[in-house]
C-alpha cells in the first residue's frame, strides 16, 4: 500500500486549520482528515484534537472492518466530547469545531465515517467517484429538490464541536487493488474537478507525491481561498509505504 499526504496554508490564510493523521492499526489502514472551523476560536486546535483522538480511539479499540456502524458512531461521539471538554477548560477555544472524515482500509474493504464537507474520492482507472456526501446547506437544499447557491456550500449543517449527539454517515465499499483513494479538504476540491484529478495522476504516472503536489499547485494557481490538504492512497497488498 502506498500513501502520500500534504497540507498547506494556501494563498490567503494566516494559519492552517487542516490536520491529518494515518497509521496501521492491526491489519487496517486508518486515515483521518479534519478541517477546523472557528477562525480565532482555534479551528486548528479542534482539527488536531479530532485527528489525534480518533487515532487514539482506534489503537485502543481495534476495529472489526465487518462491524463498523456502532464503532464509528462511538468514535465520533467520544472525539466530540473531548473537543467540548477542551472548550470548557480553555474558554478562548469556545466556539471551535471541525469536520472529520475517517477511512478504514483492509485489503479491498473500505469503510468511511464522515461528518462535514471534507471528501473521499475513489479513482478507478479514469473514473472518479465521490464516496462521501457533503454536510452543508447547499447539499441539504439540493437533496430536497431546491435550488442552492455556491455561497450556501460554505455553511455546514454538521460538524464536531456541537453540544449534541452526533450521527456520522457510515459508508462501506468493496474496491479493487490498484484503485486510488483521495481524501481532501474543500480547499482542494473547490478548485479542481474530476478531470483535474485524473490528469494529475496520469501526468505523474501514478507517483503519489508528484500527483499530490500537482493537485495542490493547481488549486493554488486557481486562487483557492482556503487551506489545502490532500491524502492519496494507492491500494496495494501490504502495509504502508510512503511514496
Amino acid at each position: 500500500m502506498k500513501l502520500f499526504a500534504k497540507s498547506v496554508i494556501g494563498n490567503f490564510r494566516d494559519n492552517n486549520e487542516d490536520n491529518y493523521i494515518y497509521d496501521m492499526v492491526g491489519d487496517t489502514l486508518v486515515a483521518v482528515i479534519a478541517d477546523g472551523i472557528g477562525g480565532e476560536a482555534s479551528g486548528e486546535v479542534a482539527s488536531k484534537l479530532a485527528c489525534n483522538n480518533a487515532m487514539e480511539y482506534c489503537k485502543n479499540n481495534i476495529p472489526d472492518i465487518n462491524n463498523m456502524d456502532s464503532y464509528i458512531s462511538d468514535l465520533f461521539n467520544k472525539v466530540n466530547i473531548n473537543i467540548l471538554k477542551d472548550t470548557i477548560s480553555s474558554p478562548d477555544h469556545k466556539g471551535m469545531g471541525t469536520t472529520m472524515t475517517i477511512i478504514f482500509l483492509q485489503g479491498t474493504k473500505l469503510v468511511i465515517g464522515h461528518i462535514g464537507d471534507s471528501r473521499v474520492y475513489l479513482v478507478h482507472g479514469t473514473n472518479v467517484n465521490q464516496l462521501s456526501v457533503d454536510h452543508n446547506l447547499a447539499q441539504l437544499k439540493e437533496s430536497k429538490g431546491l435550488e442552492s447557491s455556491s455561497e450556501e456550500s460554505t455553511y455546514l449543517t454538521k460538524s464536531l464541536g456541537e453540544n449534541e449527539y452526533l450521527s456520522p454517515d457510515v459508508y462501506s465499499y468493496n474496491i479493487m487493488y490498484g484503485d486510488m483513494i483521495l481524501l481532501c479538504t474543500d480547499g482542494l476540491y473547490r478548485s479542481l474537478d474530476n478531470t483535474d484529478i485524473v490528469k494529475s495522476l496520469r501526468d505523474t504516472r501514478g507517483n503519489l507525491e508528484e500527483a499530490v503536489e500537482t493537485m495542490i499547485n493547481t488549486a493554488m494557481s486557481r486562487e483557492s481561498r482556503d487551506n489545502i490538504t490532500c491524502l492519496l492512497i494507492n491500494n496495494k497488498p501490504g502495509k504502508i509505504a510512503r511514496d
